[in-house]
């Protein structure tokens, strides 16, 4: 009876298009060989995995390589191009600890984790202040807060910070992904885009070297990224006034891609990429050519955006993709202020410098 009435529910919420997302989510519905076990057997083969802040541009670029017929991702393969393709957010439960996107720092005094996204009083008493300070100002959700200088700490991982056990969950998670969704397990190539994995590159690295897994980070203007993240979504329901959470958002920008950058640093040339969004946008055929003649995919013209293409059914976001946007920045630079610009700046002058950006 319960599944039933959240069949309703979703049905009333979209229609069949709501229970077919469902069943690529495999919240209720699970696809068939999700009920067997994963074999040993299964290999995992050059996995591509996206970096960068969200709204950083990653969503965009990331459906065209899900377009190739070897591409597989958490919730589907290339039948479901525009589905979800972050692991870290959506199976929580499902990655180790060490890779997870989860508040652990918490649960060590909660006992049974944290669900939802507040603290009752009783779950609070336990929090040591410093905790506690950290949860009222921000909260349990992450987005475009984990970066930042008082959560960094919590969320980096890196080679030092390898295990057996995390190395095994993960990959056994992968392997999972592989033979569930995957056309062809032989010729499967994951594609992941699940931001909250930057800070623990090197650990990831590290992980899957043998699987010698590739990095593309995508890169977007800060003034524009950071005023967008700091006037609108999460951190628009913390109690911090516009100013302080422009410092959070330059601060999560900063950390992340100095991380990522200091992680390319100890990878080769050839499983590493850089993006500008805003070089991307401009000619993206030639840049999506370079993308995957470097990680080995074959380039084809149709998994560029075209118009007669049609958005598979259940896709959640249905406005990244036809007619590509070119200038995405412009409305954020705008709206920010001389003041506000320097708080930007502050934190990610030498981004600034290094990849050309300007405030006006």
């Amino acid at each position: 009876m319960p599944k039933i009435k959240t069949l309703v529910k979703w049905y009333r919420k979209g229609g069949v298009s709501e229970i077919w997302r469902q069943y690529h989510e495999g919240i209720l519905l699970r696809p068939p060989k999700a009920w067997f076990k994963t074999p040993e057997s299964i290999t995992i083969d050059r996995p591509i995995f996206f970096v960068g802040v969200q709204s950083g541009g990653m969503t965009i670029i990331s459906r065209m390589l899900r377009r190739h017929k070897d591409s597989v991702c958490v919730t589907g393969n290339y039948r479901y191009w525009t589905g979800g393709d972050e692991m870290a957010p959506r199976y929580p439960n499902h990655l180790p600890e060490k890779l997870t996107a989860r508040f652990y720092f918490y649960e060590k005094y909660l006992g049974e984790g944290v669900k939802g996204r507040t603290f009752n009083q009783q779950q609070l008493a336990k929090l040591p202040e410093t905790y506690k300070t950290l949860y009222q100002r921000y909260g349990l959700f992450w987005w475009w807060n984990y970066a930042c200088d008082d959560l960094f700490p919590f969320f980096y991982a890196d080679e030092r910070d390898y295990d057996d056990e995390t190395a095994r969950e993960f990959k056994g998670f992968l392997k999972r992904i592989i033979f569930v969704n995957a056309i062809s397990v032989e010729t499967a190539r994951i594609v992941d885009k699940s931001q909250a994995f930057s800070p623990k590159m090197g650990l990831i690295d590290i992980i899957l070297r043998e699987s010698h897994p590739y990095f593309i980070m995508v890169i977007r203007n800060p003034y524009a990224v950071c005023y967008k993240a700091a006037s609108q979504g999460y951190l628009t329901t913390l109690p911090l006034s516009f100013g302080e959470r422009l410092h959070v958002a330059s601060q999560h920008y900063k950390n992340t891609f100095c991380t990522i950058l200091d992680s390319f640093n100890k990878i080769l040339d050839q499983r590493k990429i850089i993006v500008k969004l805003e070089d991307f946008l401009l000619e993206p055929k030639e840049h999506l050519k370079i993308i995957c003649e470097k990680v080995g995919l074959e380039f084809d013209e149709d998994m560029l955006p075209q118009p007669h293409h049609k958005y598979p059914l259940g896709t959640p976001d249905r406005t990244k993709w036809y007619p590509l946007k070119k200038d995405v920045n412009a409305k954020y630079l705008k709206k920010l202020g001389e003041e506000d610009s320097q708080i930007v700046r502050l934190y990610c002058k030498d981004l600034i410098e290094r990849f050309s950006y300007k405030y006006l």
